[in-house]
């Protein structure tokens, strides 16, 4: 059985077998191009296949349905909806990990989010050394999640 680490909001796996991001699908909800870039060529290299992207909050929630990913990367502060907004009318029709983007770790929007379901956050600016892992920790408790609702 594999190990979880975290250090500084930076998560370190071992031990844990196939790269559960391969063949993953996902949909990044973000409104700044260089960090949709930095973070969809750190998921391509994953194996993950990005499906979809939005720029503001109301597009997410098309997309986010529309495509039903197994992954979604959602920024907090987007324009026309923010990312708070947006993650409870995805979750309330569709059950995905949500993996929230933020300038600032541990505000009470960060604390929202994880209260509505998200599996956890990057705090930007981002780099393809820190998605990877945190993408991973937060897929494998989802899939947990999962796992433990199919049995009862």
């Amino acid at each position: 059985m594999g190990t979880v680490t975290y250090s500084n909001s930076i998560v370190t796996t071992t031990g844990c077998g196939s790269n559960p991001l391969q063949g993953k699908s996902a949909v990044i909800c973000e409104d700044e191009a260089l960090i949709i870039m930095q973070i969809k060529c750190a998921l391509v290299r994953a194996g993950v296949n990005v499906v979809g992207i939005a720029t503001n909050g109301i597009e997410a929630v098309d997309v986010v349905l529309r495509e039903r990913p197994d992954l979604v990367l959602m920024d907090i502060r987007m324009p026309m909806q923010d990312g708070l907004e947006a993650t409870e009318k995805i979750l309330k029709s569709f059950d995905t990990c949500i993996v929230m983007l933020t300038a600032f770790a541990g505000t009470p929007m960060v604390e929202r989010a994880l209260e509505l379901g998200a599996f956890g956050y990057l705090v930007k600016p981002v780099d393809g050394t820190h998605i990877i892992p945190a993408v991973w920790s937060a897929v494998n408790l989802s899939n947990a999640r999962q796992a433990k609702v199919e049995r009862v």
